[in-house]
C-alpha cells in the first residue's frame, strides 16, 4: 500500500520529492508504468480500430458472404419483428 501511494507521487508533478536513492523500484517501477501507457494508447487508438473494422466488414461484403448466407442473417429469428408481441406491450402501457 505504501509503495502504491510512493509510486503515485512519483508518477505526478510532485515526483521529485520522492529521491531515487530511497526507493530502489523507483525508476523501473516509472519505466513500467509509462511503457504501460504506451502500449494501451497503441492499443486501444480509434482510428486503427475503426479501419480495422472496415477492412473487415469489406472482406465479409466481398468474399465471405454469398446471397444465401445474407438472406439467412437477414431472417435469423433474432432480427425479426414480433408483432403480436409487439402490440401486447403497447397496450399494457
Amino acid at each position: 500500500m505504501f509503495e502504491n501511494i510512493l509510486l503515485y507521487i512519483s508518477d505526478s508533478p510532485l515526483g521529485f520529492l520522492i529521491p531515487s536513492f530511497l526507493w530502489k523500484k523507483k525508476k523501473r517501477l516509472l519505466k513500467m508504468i509509462h511503457d504501460g501507457k504506451k502500449r494501451i494508447e497503441k492499443e486501444l487508438d480509434i482510428l486503427k480500430i475503426m479501419k480495422s473494422i472496415r477492412n473487415v466488414k469489406i472482406l465479409m461484403k466481398n468474399s465471405l458472404l454469398s446471397p444465401d448466407v445474407k438472406f439467412q442473417i437477414a431472417h435469423a429469428d433474432k432480427n425479426l419483428i414480433d408483432l403480436e408481441a409487439s402490440e401486447e406491450s403497447s397496450s399494457e402501457s
